[in-house]
Protein backbone atom coordinates (compact mmCIF):
# COMPACT_ATOMS: atom_id res chain seq x y z
CA UNK A 1 0.00 0.00 0.00
CA UNK A 2 1.21 3.46 -0.89
CA UNK A 3 0.64 5.96 1.91
CA UNK A 4 1.25 9.00 -0.33
CA UNK A 5 1.59 9.83 -3.98
CA UNK A 6 4.40 11.68 -5.74
CA UNK A 7 3.24 13.20 -9.01
CA UNK A 8 3.95 16.05 -11.45
CA UNK A 9 2.45 19.44 -10.61
CA UNK A 10 4.72 21.04 -8.03
CA UNK A 11 5.32 24.73 -7.53
CA UNK A 12 8.22 24.77 -10.00
CA UNK A 13 7.45 23.88 -13.61
CA UNK A 14 8.37 20.26 -14.26
CA UNK A 15 8.70 19.42 -10.56
CA UNK A 16 6.87 16.86 -8.46
CA UNK A 17 4.64 17.28 -5.42
CA UNK A 18 3.50 15.08 -2.54
CA UNK A 19 -0.26 14.59 -2.90
CA UNK A 20 -2.27 13.54 0.14
CA UNK A 21 -5.77 12.00 0.00
CA UNK A 22 -7.14 13.44 3.25
CA UNK A 23 -7.97 9.97 4.56
CA UNK A 24 -4.86 8.12 5.69
CA UNK A 25 -1.85 9.34 3.71
CA UNK A 26 1.19 11.03 5.25
CA UNK A 27 5.01 10.84 5.31
CA UNK A 28 7.03 9.99 8.43
CA UNK A 29 10.65 11.06 8.82
CA UNK A 30 12.51 8.95 11.35
CA UNK A 31 15.28 10.79 13.19
CA UNK A 32 18.85 9.60 12.77
CA UNK A 33 22.11 10.69 14.34
CA UNK A 34 22.45 13.13 11.41
CA UNK A 35 18.93 14.51 11.81
CA UNK A 36 17.96 15.31 15.38
CA UNK A 37 16.14 18.52 16.30
CA UNK A 38 16.75 19.85 19.78
CA UNK A 39 14.29 22.21 21.47
CA UNK A 40 17.16 24.56 22.28
CA UNK A 41 17.83 24.99 18.54
CA UNK A 42 16.34 27.68 16.35
CA UNK A 43 14.41 26.01 13.55
CA UNK A 44 11.97 26.80 10.78
CA UNK A 45 9.43 24.71 8.93
CA UNK A 46 8.55 25.85 5.41
CA UNK A 47 6.40 24.41 2.66
CA UNK A 48 4.28 25.25 -0.32
CA UNK A 49 0.74 23.96 0.19
CA UNK A 50 -2.29 23.60 -2.08
CA UNK A 51 -5.61 22.71 -0.46
CA UNK A 52 -7.88 20.55 -2.63
CA UNK A 53 -10.91 21.40 -0.53
CA UNK A 54 -12.10 23.60 2.30
CA UNK A 55 -10.87 21.64 5.33
CA UNK A 56 -13.68 19.96 7.30
CA UNK A 57 -11.26 19.65 10.27
CA UNK A 58 -7.60 20.35 11.04
CA UNK A 59 -5.04 19.46 8.36
CA UNK A 60 -1.42 18.71 9.31
CA UNK A 61 1.33 20.30 7.24
CA UNK A 62 4.12 19.02 9.52
CA UNK A 63 4.40 18.08 13.16
CA UNK A 64 5.98 16.00 15.85
CA UNK A 65 3.16 13.88 17.23
CA UNK A 66 3.63 12.07 20.49
CA UNK A 67 0.34 10.71 21.85
CA UNK A 68 1.65 7.17 22.20
CA UNK A 69 4.81 7.98 24.14
CA UNK A 70 3.23 8.95 27.43
CA UNK A 71 3.08 12.66 26.64
CA UNK A 72 -0.28 13.97 27.90
CA UNK A 73 -0.08 17.12 25.76
CA UNK A 74 0.23 15.16 22.49
CA UNK A 75 2.27 16.99 19.91
CA UNK A 76 5.31 19.09 20.75
CA UNK A 77 5.06 21.19 17.59
CA UNK A 78 2.44 21.34 14.86
CA UNK A 79 2.10 23.43 11.71
CA UNK A 80 -1.35 23.02 10.25
CA UNK A 81 -4.56 24.41 8.84
CA UNK A 82 -7.69 25.06 10.88
CA UNK A 83 -11.18 24.58 9.42
CA UNK A 84 -12.87 27.84 8.39
CA UNK A 85 -13.64 30.29 11.18
CA UNK A 86 -17.02 32.02 11.54
CA UNK A 87 -16.16 34.32 8.63
CA UNK A 88 -15.04 31.50 6.31
CA UNK A 89 -11.30 32.18 6.69
CA UNK A 90 -8.97 29.18 6.47
CA UNK A 91 -6.09 30.01 8.82
CA UNK A 92 -2.62 28.54 9.40
CA UNK A 93 -1.59 27.63 12.96
CA UNK A 94 1.87 27.07 14.46
CA UNK A 95 1.56 25.31 17.83
CA UNK A 96 4.44 24.65 20.23
CA UNK A 97 4.39 22.96 23.63
CA UNK A 98 6.82 24.61 26.07
CA UNK A 99 7.46 23.95 29.76
CA UNK A 100 4.97 26.72 30.51
CA UNK A 101 2.18 25.24 28.39
CA UNK A 102 0.89 25.52 24.85
CA UNK A 103 1.86 28.47 22.65
CA UNK A 104 0.10 29.17 19.37
CA UNK A 105 0.57 31.68 16.56
CA UNK A 106 -2.37 31.95 14.14
CA UNK A 107 -2.39 33.67 10.76
CA UNK A 108 -4.89 36.37 9.82
CA UNK A 109 -4.46 35.78 6.08
CA UNK A 110 -6.89 33.16 4.76
CA UNK A 111 -5.37 30.33 2.72
CA UNK A 112 -7.15 29.90 -0.64
CA UNK A 113 -8.33 26.54 -1.99
CA UNK A 114 -6.73 25.27 -5.24
CA UNK A 115 -3.88 27.80 -5.14
CA UNK A 116 -0.27 27.39 -4.02
CA UNK A 117 0.54 29.23 -0.78
CA UNK A 118 3.93 29.44 0.95
CA UNK A 119 3.84 28.95 4.73
CA UNK A 120 6.74 29.20 7.17
CA UNK A 121 6.95 28.86 10.95
CA UNK A 122 9.96 29.94 13.00
CA UNK A 123 10.87 28.88 16.55
CA UNK A 124 13.67 31.02 17.99
CA UNK A 125 15.11 28.50 20.46
CA UNK A 126 15.34 28.25 24.21
CA UNK A 127 15.60 31.63 25.92
CA UNK A 128 13.80 33.48 23.15
CA UNK A 129 10.38 34.93 23.60
CA UNK A 130 8.86 34.60 20.14
CA UNK A 131 7.69 32.22 17.49
CA UNK A 132 6.57 33.56 14.10
CA UNK A 133 4.32 32.52 11.24
CA UNK A 134 4.72 33.75 7.65
CA UNK A 135 2.23 33.45 4.77
CA UNK A 136 3.63 34.16 1.30
CA UNK A 137 6.71 35.84 2.86
CA UNK A 138 4.60 38.17 5.04
CA UNK A 139 4.90 38.00 8.83
CA UNK A 140 1.32 37.17 9.72
CA UNK A 141 1.33 35.74 13.21
CA UNK A 142 3.57 35.89 16.23
CA UNK A 143 3.40 34.56 19.74
CA UNK A 144 5.16 35.90 22.78
CA UNK A 145 6.13 32.96 24.97
CA UNK A 146 7.14 33.42 28.58
CA UNK A 147 9.69 32.10 27.51
CA UNK A 148 9.53 29.46 24.74
CA UNK A 149 11.63 27.03 26.82
CA UNK A 150 11.34 23.29 26.76
CA UNK A 151 13.65 20.77 28.43
CA UNK A 152 13.66 17.93 25.99
CA UNK A 153 14.30 17.17 22.38
CA UNK A 154 12.48 16.11 19.25
CA UNK A 155 14.70 13.07 18.92
CA UNK A 156 13.30 11.01 21.80
CA UNK A 157 9.67 10.52 22.71
CA UNK A 158 9.00 11.68 26.24
CA UNK A 159 8.96 8.95 28.88
CA UNK A 160 9.71 6.20 26.36
CA UNK A 161 13.32 6.58 25.21
CA UNK A 162 12.24 5.59 21.69
CA UNK A 163 12.91 7.60 18.57
CA UNK A 164 9.88 9.56 17.37
CA UNK A 165 8.97 10.56 13.83
CA UNK A 166 8.29 13.97 12.38
CA UNK A 167 5.23 13.70 10.12
CA UNK A 168 4.20 15.55 6.96
CA UNK A 169 0.59 15.59 5.79
CA UNK A 170 -0.94 13.79 8.78
CA UNK A 171 -0.13 11.64 11.76
CA UNK A 172 -1.21 8.78 13.98
CA UNK A 173 -2.83 8.63 17.37
CA UNK A 174 -2.55 4.96 18.33
CA UNK A 175 -3.55 3.08 15.19
CA UNK A 176 -5.77 5.90 13.91
CA UNK A 177 -4.67 8.33 11.22
CA UNK A 178 -5.56 11.92 12.25
CA UNK A 179 -5.54 15.48 10.84
CA UNK A 180 -4.81 14.23 7.33
CA UNK A 181 -4.05 16.84 4.68
CA UNK A 182 -6.04 16.83 1.43
CA UNK A 183 -4.02 18.43 -1.34
CA UNK A 184 -0.40 19.01 -2.26
CA UNK A 185 2.63 19.78 -0.13
CA UNK A 186 5.83 20.75 -1.92
CA UNK A 187 9.37 21.85 -1.01
CA UNK A 188 9.06 21.02 2.70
Amino acid sequence: DTIWEYQPGGVERGSYVLVFDGADSFVSISPTDDFLLQFSDTFSIMAWIRLDETPPNEFTIAGYWNFDAGNPEGNLFWLGINPPDGEGNILVVFWFQSNDGANMATSSISVPVNQWTHVAAVYNGTGSDTMQLYINKTLDGAMQCNPCDYTGSFDYALNSGELSDINIGGSFSGDTSVYNFRGGIDEV
